[in-house]
């Protein structure tokens, strides 16, 4: 139990006597001060933090808020010691309640809580505070009308039940063998599962004022799985499996309507559109479905299994140089003959027809479920980038009919979307959003006469710039919300209106609507995403980020327009709104300052903290973090953050640790625990705490020139430092991981700037790299060039010397600074003979280099002795360099 994370730090003054300080000679004070302070104790000595220190830091996440917001949930959760904890703190009075190992928190309004621990389903009444255990408790939830608390149970000889008790546990009702259970959206409804020898069946709980069950389906002969309900909660359908694998019909999908009181079954065997050779798939690659209007139902289907020829085993590949996709994308799929296809069922009408084949094996459906669109990934002639734009074709699954719909789409799964209510596809394509409308079946150019940039002008690989994205559709499809730099604009379907709503450009903050809890915020449509409706009318919760790094939350109605409700110079996220009520909770912090729980209350405009995660940090010496810009060669002006070692002195120079990676800027806020668990060995707040200044420069690319464009930025921000006299010149170490490995094994090859460079799963010669399979994915590595991260542009073909003046194993011959680089031998995202190769080259050059390699690991490490292994050796190896330190 956490309970000491709860204490806090006060700072407090002391009377010197009953003397005010202005009466003591202004010397006198003074030496007092200096001397005195510290034997009575008024000035606290930090401690130097050190390992043995790490494992009390943990990371803070906030849960749950009830639905009138008088209590939160919270946990906290550690590396190294099994003591994570969830918290229920009461935001009035502050009343807090640990749940040792506790998970998946949930609030029965504000009635009750309960979490899962390893002793089972821990409750309390939060108005009465008694406690209660459910042992062998594995899921729970609550009905929505508060009155029913469910829980199912699987005891230590694996037994499994389902309690039903009512809220207050003054109540309960026992189903035996229940295997799972889940509820429909509005929470009213609850299907269930049996299984045991005894029997086999499916029961339907009704879960408002009076808990009714009904059998729904019951056969021995049966296992029943997949459970699924409709979006409006009134339809669910389930897979039939029979246990004896020889019957004729072995498995069938049931379907039933709440409203019409009647399962009905399906058998594949009798529809004449599935092909012979075709079974139901019960595994999840496809989600069993149900629309919105329930009268379809979407389940997967495949190959029936095949019996191995072991007699013919597979003896030659055939790579052939015309092939689409080489043949390790291609082996898997088998032309997609062996992947599982989408099909629907009209249960009405008992007719079913096949949506996906293996001639357009992949769709999206429309908001409403009438239309799909289909297409095969691999259609197209190769155009080097993950993922091949394809041709879209638009399927009536009423007619089964297809026509092309739009040829050579972008493949970002952004750049497509259904509106909520079936009206309309939006996808974008040559720098604009286009409307196609469903049922006049035309395209419309909805953004091309607003004058506003709809592409990221950050962006800065190769290949395709992505669009900033939809925010969502208003109400029945009224009008579309599409992000542009910093704003939110509101467009009518015909694109013959359209609003501003936020004024970020002026202010220089980007508006957003949140993400879900869960990191998402469009629904998942198959192999593409229905973009999510948003309620204007009841005004808006509006994520802010300012260029100045600040950050924050505001509200918007179209009246007043954007007003903060909390921002500032912090990193403030996980936002939570009670459902039923005006309190907000967020979580803030700081790098030099731990991450809190804040409460805001709109009537009140003095946020309250809550909990403060970690106050051990107020015993030690921390570093702070500075925000410094510099410009490169071109002038262009950047970003870094600079990292002050623990009780800085500005009377003494520091070595200085140079981390790169792209643009890292936006992490000037972020509160970073320490720890010798790493996958990547390199933590900042170790080397802060250990005396080391850190910087993290942002990085500006020129298309063809990856590591030119790394070496001229990088050193342009190490040498703003220097020039601010606070660094040691010759006591400065670089280091990069994947890409940023790459980036720090070419700048070594250009420039003694750097006292000593390590890099991890580093891509080292871009000629060989290029002409690589990733066996990650079974791609040509060729896609990172042309069109992404390595920023090539062009081929290896078209631009040898760009691809050799930026590749460090060919420009090795230069470097004279020793270098420390590292690899997992099973990194199949950057091969580890990248790292070999290098490795190679300095051994004949006789170059100062070390090679790590670690057996069984892949890009990063994973195993915990590994993490620690290299984290102890970075900090060795940058104390010897950097420091001086014996090794």
């Amino acid at each position: 139990m956490r309970a000491l994370q709860h204490t806090t730090v006060k700072k407090g003054f002391h009377l010197i006597g009953n003397l005010p300080a202005k009466c003591l000679p202004l010397g006198a004070l003074f030496i007092f001060v200096l001397v005195a302070c510290p034997l009575l104790g008024q000035v606290k000595q930090k401690k130097q933090l050190t390992p043995t220190d790490y494992p009390l830091w943990g990371n803070l996440q906030l849960e749950e808020l009830s639905e009138k917001g008088n209590w939160v949930s919270y946990s906290m959760r550690y590396d190294e010691q099994p003591t994570d904890t969830v918290f229920l703190k009461n935001t009035k009075t502050k009343k807090m309640i640990p749940f040792p190992k506790g998970s998946e928190g949930k609030f029965n309004k504000e009635e009750s809580f309960a979490c899962l621990t390893p002793a089972g389903l821990a409750a309390i009444n939060l108005k009465t505070n008694e406690q209660q255990l459910i042992p062998d408790a594995v899921a729970f939830a609550f009905s929505a009308n508060g009155q029913y608390r469910i829980v199912l149970k699987k005891d230590s000889n694996n037994q499994n039940s389902l309690e039903i008790s009512t809220s207050n546990s003054q109540w309960k009702e026992e189903i035996k063998d229940a295997t799972v259970f889940l509820l429909n959206a509005a929470g009213n409804k609850m299907i269930c599962s049996i299984e045991s020898n005894k029997r086999n069946a499916v029961l339907l709980v009704n879960l408002d004022n009076i808990l009714t069950k009904k059998v729904l389906i019951e056969d021995t002969k049966y296992h029943f799985t997949n459970l699924a309900w409709n979006a409006s909660g009134n339809a669910l359908a389930f897979f039939q499996v029979a246990l004896d694998k020889t019957a004729k019909k072995d498995t069938k999908l049931i379907y039933y309507n709440c409203n019409e009181n009647n399962p009905v079954s399906f058998s594949l065997e009798d529809q004449p559109n599935i092909p012979e050779d075709m079974q139901m798939d019960t595994g999840r690659i496809i989600p069993l479905t149900i629309s919105d209007d329930s009268q379809k139902v979407f389940f997967g289907i495949k190959e029936k299994d095949q019996i191995e020829n072991k007699n013919n085993p597979e003896t030659v590949q055939i790579w052939k140089g015309s092939d689409n996709w080489i043949y390790p994308q291609q082996k898997g799929i088998q032309n997609w003959k062996k992947t599982v296809k989408t099909a629907v069922w009209w249960p009405s009408k008992n007719q079913c027809i096949p949506i996906t084949t293996t001639k357009f094996p992949r769709l999206m459906l429309d908001g409403k479920q009438q239309w799909a669109l289909v297409y095969n990934p691999m259609a197209n002639k190769p155009q080097y980038q993950y993922d091949d734009d394809r041709n879209l074709y638009l399927k009536n699954l009423e007619t089964d009919e297809s026509t092309l719909w739009v040829e050579k789409q972008s493949a970002n799964i952004n750049h497509l979307l259904a509106s909520p209510n079936g009206k309309y596809f939006v996808y974008f394509k040559n720098k604009n959003w286009w409307i196609f409308d469903l049922n006049t079946k035309t395209h419309r150019n909805i953004t091309e006469y607003l004058g506003i940039n709809c592409e990221d002008v950050d962006y800065d690989n190769a290949g395709e710039i992505p669009a900033y994205g939809i925010a969502g559709w208003t109400k029945n499809d009224d009008s579309i919300l599409i992000y542009d730099q910093y704003d939110i604009w509101e467009i009518s379907p015909d694109g013959k209106k359209a609003t501003r709503l936020t004024a970020g450009k002026e202010k220089q903050i980007c508006f957003r609507i949140p993400k879900n809890k869960d990191g998402t915020w469009n629904k998942q449509n198959f192999d593409g995403l229905t973009s999510t409706e948003v309620d204007l009318d009841n005004g808006l919760l509006l994520q802010a980020k300012g260029d100045n790094l600040f950050s924050g939350y505001y509200f918007w109605n179209r009246k007043q327009r954007e007003k903060a409700l909390v921002y500032s110079n912090s990193r403030i996220d996980q936002i939570l709104k009670a459902s039923k009520g005006n309190a907000y909770i967020f979580r803030e912090q700081k790098y030099d300052s731990p991450p809190s729980l804040i409460l805001k209350e709109e009537s009140k405009n003095t946020p309250k903290k809550l909990f403060e995660s970690n106050p051990q940090h107020h015993q030690y010496e921390w570093g702070k973090s500075e925000l410094i810009y510099y410009q490169n060669a071109k002038g262009k002006t950047l970003k870094g953050v600079l990292y002050y070692p623990a009780g800085y002195n500005p009377a003494k120079k520091y070595p200085m640790i140079v981390h790169l990676y792209e643009r890292q800027s936006h992490e000037l806020h972020y509160y970073i625990n320490p720890s010798e668990l790493d996958s990547r060995g390199f933590n900042r707040t170790n080397f802060t705490t250990q005396g080391y200044f850190v910087l993290y420069p942002d990085i500006s690319y020129e298309i063809g020139n990856p590591g030119v464009s790394a070496l001229d930025c990088v050193v342009a921000a190490t040498q703003s430092v220097i020039d601010k006299g606070l660094v040691l010149p010759n006591k400065i170490g670089l280091i990069g991981h994947s890409f940023g490995g790459y980036e720090s094994s070419f700048i070594v090859t250009q420039t003694d700037l750097f006292a000593t460079v390590i890099a991890g799963a580093a891509a080292t010669d871009l000629t060989s790299w290029y002409l690589t399979v990733g066996w990650n994915n079974g791609r040509p590595e060729i896609w990172r060039f042309e069109s992404q991260q390595w920023r090539m542009g062009k081929s290896l073909f078209e631009d040898m010397e760009a691809y050799n003046r930026n590749s460090p194993v060919l420009n090795a011959k230069k470097i004279k600074t020793p270098l420390l680089f590292w690899t997992g031998e099973e990194d199949k995202q950057v091969n580890s003979n990248q790292s070999i190769e290098f490795y190679l080259a300095l051994r004949r050059l006789e170059k100062q280099a070390t090679m790590l390699v670690y057996p069984k690991e892949r890009h990063e490490l994973l195993k915990e002795a590994n993490q620690k292994d290299l984290t102890h050796r970075i900090q060795n190896w940058f104390d010897y360099y950097l420091k001086d330190k014996q090794q």
